[in-house]
């Protein structure tokens, strides 16, 4: 991010940041460089300044490409060329969505971490078919849960105890996979039916 127009400080320019910065580039895998840039941050990053909230996570899905924001309970989806269509979703039980400000480069460094293991937020997705995952940590440590979606219903939601990444569905199972423990050598993946 540029020094003088970014998202990490309350500045005169925070709030046009959030509004017309771009999330996505296509490339032109032919020409090189930039074909287009699409996308932009829901209202909630121009009403707040939130950018330990900021990440977001996305999929192909049947219409295109869909979006989740750390700190937005709603899924957006565009089309491949980047034109907005639709949203939907629902908030996660329990998720909290007070959030508390950053007003300078300073105190989001000092605060990130803090931050990320304190408040609640939406992590990854992951769009098989017509299911749609959607993993999540809630206020406080070691709180997790994943949302399962199938086509724009809320299908079921689970408490899962550590940060899931569904990876997808073979022979009847989903699987996903859990942070690996470095310390001890782990890999996890869990196995699961709907």
């Amino acid at each position: 991010e540029h020094v003088n127009y970014n998202g990490l400080s309350r500045t005169s320019n925070s709030r046009d940041f959030w509004r017309r910065s771009y999330t996505f580039m296509r490339l032109d895998v032919h020409g090189g460089g930039t074909a287009e840039l699409f996308g932009h941050y829901p209202e909630i990053y121009t009403e707040k300044n939130i950018p330990i909230f900021a990440s977001y996570s996305f999929d192909r899905c049947a219409d295109g490409i869909v979006t989740s924001f750390g700190a937005d309970s709603l899924l957006y989806v565009r089309d491949t060329t980047g034109r907005p269509l639709y949203t939907f979703g629902y908030s996660a039980r329990g998720m909290s969505h007070d959030y508390p400000e950053t007003n300078t480069i300073d105190s989001y460094m000092e605060n990130y971490q803090g931050y990320r293991e304190k408040y609640s937020y939406y992590m990854d997705i992951k769009s098989v078919g017509e299911y749609l995952f959607r993993s999540y940590k809630l206020d406080g440590e070691d709180r997790y849960g994943l949302q399962i979606y199938k086509g724009h219903d809320l299908i079921g939601e689970v408490a899962t105890g550590d940060p899931l990444t569904v990876l997808g569905e073979y022979g009847g199972y989903w699987y996903a996979s859990i942070p690996a423990d470095i310390e001890n050598d782990l890999l996890r993946i869990v196995k699961f039916r709907l």
